[in-house]
């Protein structure tokens, strides 16, 4: 699938050349969502691992148009995005090994209190299985949290300032894989800003688990879908590195320009 242009749209050939040169930067990318379907239920992953999402419903409905780029417009309450369980986004193996990994976004909330923008967590109460998420608290506060569910036992950061709303945002969490929450950083248009760690001490590594990648959403302790993404996403991405700040500036820069702020 490639991109085409339609009027007030950035063009088909600038678009690709974004997304080559934000690939090249993500490089072992396990997932490269555009969101730029305008019908249907599959959403393209633009990288080699072919991880299509399927959406909670036609995208129909919640497509919509920002600036020079397409997005899906979250309604907050029944739109999410699913993956059935899949190994490339296993990041850690249960026995003090993890490996590193970092999300990329590009969004605009209407609302970030208690939001989840994409994790592989399934909370249901008696099976759970929780391995990493990319939230907003209560506070808004943007958070990477990585769960290890043999210890019950979660380390992570966060940036102690409610994400701001009704503005386009690159959101961007790495991590190092050093199993502590030091190794966790969150970067908001390209600059790091996370400022405390979001810890329950005793953490070894996330275990493989078995549950599906959401995007928009988590499976909470009654086996139902919760927290929901409220807002527009231009773009979602997962890659199997830790980007280095350079890196996630000029992915900003990348991104911004394939907006249009």
């Amino acid at each position: 699938m490639t991109y085409n242009a339609t009027p007030g749209h950035i063009e088909s050939w600038e678009f690709n050349e974004i997304l080559s040169k934000v690939i090249t930067i993500l490089d072992d990318v396990r997932g490269l969502w555009p969101l730029q379907e305008a019908t249907g239920t599959d959403i393209w992953d633009a990288g080699l691992h072919t991880n299509n999402f399927t959406a909670s419903a036609s995208v129909a409905t919640w497509f919509t148009h920002s600036n020079r780029c397409n997005s899906l417009n979250f309604n907050g309450t029944t739109h999410y995005l699913s993956r059935v369980n899949d190994v490339d986004f296993d990041f850690g193996d249960g026995a003090g090994n993890d490996t590193t990994f970092s999300v990329v976004a590009c969004i605009k909330p209407t609302d970030v209190a208690s939001r989840t923008l994409i994790g592989k967590w399934d909370a249901t109460g008696g099976g759970e299985a929780r391995e990493w998420r990319v939230f907003f608290d209560a506070s808004g506060y943007p958070t990477l949290q990585l769960y290890d569910e043999s210890t019950d036992k979660y380390i992570g950061r966060q940036d102690q300032t409610a994400f701001t709303t009704g503005s386009w945002s690159v959101l961007t969490t790495t991590y190092s894989a050093s199993e502590t929450s030091a190794g966790c950083k969150i970067y908001i248009n390209g600059t790091q800003l996370d400022d405390a760690d979001y810890e329950d001490a005793g953490y070894n590594s996330m275990d493989v688990v078995v549950s599906n990648l959401y995007g928009g959403c988590i499976e909470n302790a009654g086996g139902t879908q919760a927290e929901f993404f409220q807002g527009e996403m231009a773009f979602l991405a997962v890659a199997a590195k830790e980007l280095s700040a350079a890196e996630c500036y000029n992915l900003n820069i990348l991104l911004r320009g394939l907006i249009g702020t």
